[in-house]
């Protein structure tokens, strides 16, 4: 599968990952993402609530994600690390391998950020990127 997004004002890779999987994980029947949903706490503090969710209830990742190049994108980046392809960022998504997590949900408290899926892709145009890109090195610490 394969999405088009509008991003805005994330402060990094971390919070990302959270507006992710709020807007891709859901119903396979419907073009979505399955996967385990995200905690509703876990958006509040990515987007508008008390970004402090502490130790007993971090945000998870969902994914793990690589640039276009296969490489590993990490949590502790920010969206502007990710080079873009003919003008796009692109990210590929892969199952998570355990569980990492964070109890900061934003770093950028003042930032309103925005995370719109505009479109699924047709699976034409998902192949067609999918060939511009390379395979993943799953050399990363979550790797598993």
């Amino acid at each position: 599968m394969g999405y088009a997004l509008t991003m805005g004002a994330i402060g990094d890779i971390f919070q990302l990952h959270t507006l992710l999987a709020e807007r891709l994980i859901g119903d396979p029947e419907q073009g979505l993402v399955a996967g385990e949903r995200r905690a509703h706490s876990w958006v509040e503090a990515a987007t508008d609530g008390d970004s402090n969710l502490g130790t007993s209830d971090p945000a998870i990742c969902r994914f793990r994600l690589f640039d276009r190049h296969g490489g590993h994108v990490y949590p502790d980046g920010v969206p502007a690390d990710i080079e873009p392809l003919d003008g796009t960022r692109v990210l590929v998504l892969h199952p998570p391998n355990g569980t990492f997590g964070m109890g900061v949900g934003r770093v950028f408290e003042h930032m309103t950020p925005t995370l719109r899926l505009d479109r699924i892709l047709q699976r034409t145009e998902t192949q067609a990127w999918f060939d511009q890109m390379a395979p993943a090195v799953e050399n990363d610490l979550t790797a598993g």
